[in-house]
C-alpha cells in the first residue's frame, strides 16, 4: 500500500505532537520482532506416543525480552465533534477530507435542501390558509358582535317601553286604588247612617205600637164619655204609626242597598289594592330588569 504525500504529510504532523503515543508504538514493534526472532530460533521436536504426536523444544540459555502489546484507536488531542439540528435530510457535497485545515467561514458539508424548500412551501400555504381563517373568524366575530349589539339595543327599548307602559299601569291603578277606596269608606259611612236612622225608626215604630195597645186597652175600660177622646187619640196613633212604618221600610230598602253598595265597594278596593301591588312589584322588577341592560 502506498502513501500520498499528503498522507504522509498528516503522518508526520501527527507523530510529532503525540510523541508519548510514537514512542509506544516503536516499543510494540521493536517487541514483535523480537518475540518472532526468539520463536523461530526454537527448536520443535515432534515426538509419538501411543499413536499421539506431542511437540517438544530443548531447554537453553536465550535473553528475555520485556515487550508490551497493546491495542487501541489512535485519535488527535485537539478535536472537535459537528452536529446539525436536521433530521433525515441528504448531505449533497462534503468540501474537506481527513488531515485539511479550515477556517472559521468554510463551507464543510451542502445538505439537500429539496424537502425543506417543499416543506417551507407547505408551511407558507398552511400559513396562508390559517390567515385567510382567521380574517374570516374575525369578521364572523365583528357580524356577531354588530348583531348583538342590535338585539340588546332592541331589547333596551322594548324594555324601556314596558317599563313606561308599567308606570303608567302603576298610576293609574294608584289613581283608582284611591277612588275605590273613597267610594268604598263612603258607602261604609252611608250604610252606618242609615243603619242608625232604620234603628230609630224601628224604636219609634215599637213606641208608637206600644202606645197604640194601651190606648186600646183604655178605650175599652173608659166611661162612655171619654171614649171619643180615646179613639181621637188612637187615630193620630194609628196615622203615626203607618208613617213611622213606611220611612221604616224605606229606610230599611236604602240601608239594604248600601250593604250591596258597600259590599261592592269592599270587593272593587280589595282588587284595586291587589292590582296595586302587583303593578308595583312588576314595576320594580322591570326597573331592575332595566338597569341591568
Amino acid at each position: 500500500m502506498k502513501l500520498g504525500k499528503k498522507n504522509i504529510k498528516w503522518v508526520g504532523r501527527f507523530l510529532k505532537r503525540h510523541k508519548g503515543i510514537a514512542i509506544l508504538v516503536c516499543v510494540v514493534v521493536i517487541g514483535c520482532v523480537v518475540g518472532v526472532n526468539v520463536l523461530g530460533n526454537t527448536k520443535k521436536v515432534p515426538e509419538t506416543t501411543g499413536g499421539m504426536t506431542f511437540e517438544t523444544m530443548t531447554l537453553e540459555k536465550r535473553d528475555i525480552s520485556n515487550s508490551i502489546s497493546v491495542t487501541g484507536t489512535i485519535a488527535s488531542a485537539d478535536s472537535r465533534t459537528l452536529t446539525s439540528t436536521l433530521t433525515n435530510i441528504d448531505v449533497e457535497s462534503l468540501n474537506v477530507a481527513v488531515g485539511d485545515t479550515v477556517s472559521a467561514g468554510d463551507v464543510l458539508v451542502v445538505f439537500d435542501d429539496s424537502d425543506l424548500a417543499d416543506d417551507l412551501s407547505d408551511a407558507k400555504t398552511s400559513l396562508s390558509v390559517s390567515q385567510a381563517q382567521n380574517a374570516n373568524n374575525v369578521k364572523n366575530a365583528e357580524r356577531s358582535y354588530a348583531e348583538a349589539s342590535q338585539s340588546a339595543e332592541i331589547s333596551a327599548n322594548r324594555a324601556a317601553e314596558n317599563v313606561t307602559s308599567a308606570y303608567s299601569t302603576y298610576t293609574k291603578a294608584v289613581s283608582t286604588e284611591a277612588s275605590s277606596k273613597l267610594a268604598y269608606q263612603e258607602a261604609v259611612d252611608t250604610e252606618s247612617a242609615l243603619e242608625s236612622e232604620v234603628v230609630k225608626l224601628e224604636k219609634k215604630v215599637t213606641k208608637l205600637e206600644t202606645e197604640l195597645s194601651e190606648l186600646q186597652t183604655q178605650l175599652k175600660s173608659a166611661e162612655e164619655s171619654k171614649q171619643a177622646g180615646i179613639q181621637s187619640k188612637i187615630a193620630k196613633k194609628e196615622a203615626s204609626l203607618a208613617t213611622a212604618k213606611a220611612d221604616y221600610e224605606a229606610k230599611n230598602t236604602e240601608y239594604k242597598t248600601a250593604q250591596q253598595e258597600t259590599t261592592a265597594a269592599k270587593q272593587s278596593y280589595e282588587q284595586a289594592a291587589t292590582f296595586l301591588e302587583n303593578s308595583y312589584f312588576d314595576r320594580i322588577q322591570r326597573r331592575c330588569i332595566c338597569s341591568s341592560l
